[in-house]
């Protein structure tokens, strides 16, 4: 019985550290793409249907995974850009790594205007951005 404690015991140290370690980004959740400009061009609404790079949907999970997502209603992951990111809060910049070839990446400069809605500027590949985002709300 002893053995068993401690084994439960070291099971819940391992997990604590490891949350420990990679803390919950405050900015998890799901985001709304309310403006798209790309190379000083914004982006129609109706873009994405035909264009996979017309971003409607920001993913933020937890540790470091970013997906931007064309489609406003379904996250369909084939025609989604999945990243790694590093959020430096002090520079209010993130830095992310494409995880299909993990040649590109994207630099943001972040804006938080609350916690309901953040401002990035920045650049992936050849393509200057800016994007208006807003929380979903996950408590209608």
């Amino acid at each position: 019985n002893l053995l068993r404690v401690l084994m439960i015991g070291l099971a819940f140290g391992v997990l604590y550290m490891a949350v420990r370690k990679n803390p919950i980004s405050p900015m998890a959740g799901k985001w709304t793409i309310d403006h798209l400009v790309r190379n000083r061009d914004t982006v129609k609404a109706a873009a994405w249907i035909t264009d996979s790079l017309a971003w409607t949907t920001v993913y933020i999970e937890e540790r470091g995974a970013l997906a931007f997502c064309p489609d406003p209603y379904v996250f369909d992951p084939r025609r989604s850009d999945r990243f790694q990111y590093v959020y430096d809060s002090v520079r209010r910049e993130m830095k992310l790594v494409l995880l299909a070839n993990r040649k590109d990446s994207a630099f943001f400069h972040i804006t938080h205007d609350d916690a309901r809605g953040m401002q990035w500027d920045g650049i992936f590949n050849d393509d200057t951005l800016s994007m208006k985002l807003t929380r979903v709300d996950t408590n209608p």
